[in-house]
């Protein structure tokens, strides 16, 4: 019976998709039979708008070349509107494996309706066949700027000097020591020379044909510098702020209100900033004398002022410049900022060995109106990963998974087992109380069989 029952669902579900496909394709042999043998190609290329449309002679173009017969099929026409009201435009170029050159040429013929005109336009694609789309970062300019090639930051109290001051007395010898301050500016070494080369930074200077010096130089030496293609090449030099701490003298202060200077301005100097240099300071054989610079905001109404970053002897690696970063978050624009050189442990006066100047520079001060971490991303290329921190309340779900699933599984385990193991010891007493029982009647049995004693047999 439940076979017959599968053969009709079967049957139900089958015939239904037959007959369709028969229909199917009776329709289409049926429409193959009427469509006619001989239908003009006709290409229509059009310009839609609202307003009326003035309709150009048709251009008779040579038909397409066929096989079959000759027939009386019109021939091929290409039916091209104009509207009247809007321009027409060519539309973007494609671009191509190899460049194209392609003239489209459309004799127009004068109509009351319209007057209309349309000009040979050459089309010219020339474009290579792979596209790359970049995309230019927005202009970033600070709101306040310094080179100290002019009076901008910490005026009267930075000394603007060009620094061949520090240069190493010529000619040099294996007793010449390194420049204990910058013989050039900042922007000498990270700025083009005059073969449009960067330096190639550090070198070391030629004591003659076969001897250099011991040390490395990180700044531009004789107005010079070693670049790819030049063993000397002229570098741009200019100008940085320079102050000197003699032995008598163990701290100055430079105060300034960092007033926006790069156009547009005025404008709010206020909120998250980022305040970018180079600095500076002398450092004798890498013993720390207590260098630093120190930086704080204050209010300029008065008010106690906030240390907003410090540089000590660990943050000059090398004896050249070093790019300097602190982030702002200032209230107002009449936040002032106050920067420190100074020397905190000094026994210069007391000790011969320390009986030095130390000298502090800066250059190219920049104050941008946004946080550091963009700035750095924009200027630098630099994207700092953000740190996340877990919240103490929020369970550790791969913990909980790890202990339920190394636990549960081995207690499941051990629950299927006992349950297998208590299910067949049951079995087996059920079968052995079964053979128990049977064993337990056997006259009944032989009663029954043995005619003789049944009282019942005849």
């Amino acid at each position: 019976m439940y076979k017959l029952v599968i053969l009709l669902v079967l049957g139900l579900v089958i015939i239904p998709y037959v007959r369709g496909d028969l229909d199917d394709s009776r329709t289409a042999a049926s429409g193959s039979s009427t469509a006619p043998s001989t239908a003009p190609a006709q290409t229509s290329a059009s310009i839609v708008d609202s307003t009326q449309a003035a309709t150009i002679a048709p251009t008779t173009t040579r038909p397409a070349p066929t096989t079959a017969a000759p027939t009386t099929q019109p021939p091929m026409t290409t039916i091209v509107t104009v509207t009247t009201q809007k321009p027409v435009t060519v539309p973007p170029t494609v671009s191509s494996a190899e460049p194209v050159q392609t003239t489209m040429t459309t004799p127009i013929e004068p109509t009351g309706q319209s007057g209309a005109t349309v000009s040979t336009t050459p089309i010219n694609t020339d474009a290579t066949s792979t596209t790359r789309l970049t995309t230019t970062p927005p202009a970033l300019l600070p709101i306040f700027k310094c080179d100290f090639n002019g009076p901008c930051f910490g005026a009267g109290i930075f000394d603007v000097v060009t620094g061949l001051q520090f240069s190493p007395p010529s000619p040099l010898t294996a007793d010449s020591e390194p420049p204990r301050g910058p013989i050039s500016d900042a922007l000498a070494t990270t700025n083009p020379t005059d073969n449009n080369e960067k330096c190639e930074l550090p070198f070391r200077p030629q004591i003659n044909n076969t001897t250099q010096t011991s040390w490395d130089m990180w700044f531009c030496y004789n107005e010079a510098c070693p670049t790819a293609s030049s063993p000397s090449a002229a570098c741009v030099l200019g100008e940085y702020g320079l102050i000197t701490l003699p032995p008598s003298r163990s701290n100055v202060t430079v105060t300034d209100s960092l007033t926006p200077n790069v156009p547009p301005k005025p404008r709010d100097a206020s909120g998250a900033q980022c305040l970018r240099f180079y600095y500076y300071f002398t450092v004798y054989d890498g013993e720390d004398w207590g260098q630093q610079i120190q930086l704080w905001t204050r209010p300029s109404n008065g008010g106690d002022r906030v240390e907003v970053g410090i540089l000590t002897v660990n943050d000059m690696k090398e004896n050249k410049w070093t790019r300097g970063q602190v982030p702002l978050e200032r209230t107002s624009t009449n936040t002032v900022l106050e920067i420190d050189f100074k020397i905190v442990n000094d026994d210069r006066p007391t000790n011969a060995a320390k009986n030095r100047s130390v000298n502090f520079a800066m250059d190219v001060v920049e104050l941008y109106d946004y946080n550091c971490s963009y700035v750095e991303e924009v200027l630098d290329g630099v994207i700092r990963p953000v740190a996340s921190t877990p919240k103490p309340d929020e369970p550790d779900l791969a913990l909980i998974l790890g202990l339920s699933l190394g636990l549960g599984i081995p207690v499941l385990l051990l629950a299927i087992g006992g349950t297998v193991f208590f299910v067949k010891k049951q079995k087996g007493k059920s079968k052995d109380r079964d053979d128990i029982s049977m064993d337990s009647h056997p006259n009944a049995t032989n009663y029954n069989d043995n005619s003789s004693d049944n009282p019942f047999s005849f």
